[in-house]
């Protein structure tokens, strides 16, 4: 058995050599263990480059609608369709516009989560509260126009509130309305 030993070459004045070599004598594993070398690992990783060069990540597949639904095995990641139909597609409620992209290669087992939507009318989503109530108003929860949370204020306290304004006019009973309420006086 032959063992492998580091040399460091210098020159007469101690500094060390780098000398040359051949990629095609440099002992190295492939992606799978079995033994290579250098040169043949670069020019696999090269071919592989140019391949993923040629890939398109997106591939129209067409319209999916109440004719054409999204196929239900062998179907591979990247694939995309248009709805051109709404309607629940996957498991998600889709409407016209939307596109809906595979996102993993059939498995043998059709599962809905290969999929996902990409929202054509999804300018600035908003995210709200875990939970809030029933027709409650809505407010923003800070500056960014993307959180909401519940107000508090029901919309039945809101339009009794109004209908007072406009029902007594300048005579606004004032215990009913909050200190905060702006009233709008009738002019004469």
């Amino acid at each position: 058995m032959s063992q492998i030993s580091k040399v460091v070459l210098k020159d007469v004045d101690g500094n060390v050599l780098h000398p040359q070599t051949d990629a095609g004598i440099v002992s190295v594993n492939d992606a799978a263990g079995s033994p290579s070398n250098v040169q043949s690992e670069i020019q696999a990783l090269r071919e592989k480059q140019s391949e993923m060069a040629n890939i398109d990540f997106f591939v129209n597949k067409g319209d999916v609608n109440s004719d054409a639904d999204l196929p239900a095995q062998d179907y591979k990641n990247g694939w995309a369709y248009y709805v051109a139909t709404a309607g629940v597609y996957k498991g998600q409620t889709c409407e016209v516009g939307d596109t809906i992209v595979c996102k993993a290669d059939f498995s043998g087992t059709a599962n809905d989560e290969d999929w996902y939507v990409i929202q054509a009318n999804a300018r600035r989503p908003v995210e709200g509260v875990a939970a809030s109530t029933a027709r409650n108003l809505i407010i923003f929860a800070d500056a960014s126009g993307k959180q909401a949370e519940d107000s508090g204020i029901s919309i039945e306290a809101v339009t009794k509130k109004a209908s007072i304004v406009i029902e007594h006019g300048a005579a606004i009973p004032r215990d009913d309305l909050r200190d905060d309420a702006i009233v709008f006086e009738k002019l004469a």
